[in-house]
């Protein structure tokens, strides 16, 4: 009996999930992505351009919207089947309410693995292509093997000690780092600036080599000890790593990053202490994990209040799913700017949302029936 309960009510959420994934799709695109469309092809943009970029940002927002669409799906199904009463139909023949519940949990399981695989196959391409189209608008040429704005921050083991060693290059073209300036601190003061046109990463020697530039020598009060000027000049006084080019190389972005990338990039940067910029991607890495699951939670109080409302209609389920997944968005932007500014740990900063809406869960399962 439960086979066949749980194909009937997995048949009926599909239609409602699918259409409220696809209305708020369309709201959050057209919030986050559209307008800012719109104004670029009044400056220029290419509408051809403008519609590629809008088809590969959409995997994202489809992502960002199963959340929201589950507690919509289940919300709606359950409160039209206490309407119908169907629910006291199943009641009358011996089935307990929690037996739906089974439905709604596999309904939600199925939603959270689509949304992660969605958010880790999918949208770290698609963000890299709708990115890279953009650029090659401002650029006309392709960006396959360039980078831009590539800067490496490397601090003190001691936090007080602060930054050690900046490295900013302006674009990398596969080949040479372009227009790059490199300062060394000591006590928080510059020590030593190096700025060249172009920079190589010579593995033979395991050294920089910069080109046509000048070696600048300042004392703790800003005042030039020396300045060297160079055509050719392979750093030997200062130890830069050759992680500038590995943070070049790879999607720079969280955005267009996978999981494994994520992950690579954030031991990259604990490397080098800069903890900050670590915990930000900390942060991202936990919400991979946190936003899917949310949707098995909010499948949960979907289902717990739409089968406890028999008077309620479209209406009044659409405002309170929309009341609820506010709360849920406004408590998960709270707290991952908290997690950021390193006021509270990064899991509990991408993993309280789904604690409050447990909570808000468990309150529901004493009045369910």
């Amino acid at each position: 009996m439960f086979a066949i309960i749980d194909r009937y009510i997995l048949q009926l959420l599909i239609g409602p999930f699918v259409i409220s994934t696809s209305a708020f799709t369309s709201i959050t695109l057209s919030v986050g992505v559209l307008f800012e469309l719109v104004r670029r092809v009044v400056e220029g943009l290419p509408f051809k351009i403008a519609g590629k970029i809008l088809i590969y940002k959409s995997p994202y927002f489809i992502f960002l919207s199963f959340p929201l669409a589950s507690l919509f799906a289940t919300l709606i199904t359950f409160n039209q089947l206490a309407n119908n009463k169907e629910l006291i139909g199943f009641r009358s023949l011996g089935i307990s309410s929690y037996k739906w519940l089974r439905s709604t949990i596999v309904f939600g399981i199925l939603i959270a693995i689509s949304a992660f695989f969605i958010n880790d196959l999918i949208v770290p391409v698609s963000n890299y292509r709708a990115n890279e189209l953009l650029r090659e608008s401002k650029e006309n040429k392709s960006l396959d093997n360039r980078r831009f704005d590539i800067l490496y921050k490397e601090y003190y083991q001691k936090p007080q000690e602060g930054l050690k060693q900046l490295f900013y290059s302006q674009s990398f073209d596969g080949n040479f780092m372009n227009n790059v300036l490199v300062i060394n601190f000591y006590k928080q003061k510059p020590e030593i600036i190096i700025s060249s046109d172009k920079a190589v990463w010579d593995e033979k020697v395991k050294n920089w080599i910069f080109y046509s530039g000048n070696v600048y020598h300042l004392t703790p009060i800003g005042d030039y000890t020396s300045i060297m000027n160079f055509q050719c000049y392979e750093n030997k006084e200062l130890k830069i790593s050759k992680k500038p080019l590995e943070l070049s190389l790879k999607k720079r972005s969280i955005d267009v990053m996978n999981l494994d990338e994520a992950i690579t990039y954030r031991n990259l940067l604990l490397e080098t202490n800069n903890i900050k910029e670590a915990r930000k991607v900390s942060v991202r890495i936990e919400q991979r994990y946190a936003i899917p699951f949310s949707c098995i939670i909010l499948s949960l109080i979907g289902c717990v209040l739409g089968s406890q409302m028999e008077e309620t209609n479209k209406q009044i389920a659409f405002t309170i799913s929309v009341f609820i997944i506010l709360n849920y968005y406004i408590i998960a932007f709270i707290t991952d700017a908290l997690a950021q500014l390193l006021i509270i740990n990064a899991k509990i900063g991408a993993w309280f949302p789904n604690i409050f809406c447990s909570i808000i869960l468990c309150i529901l399962f004493l009045f369910f029936e």
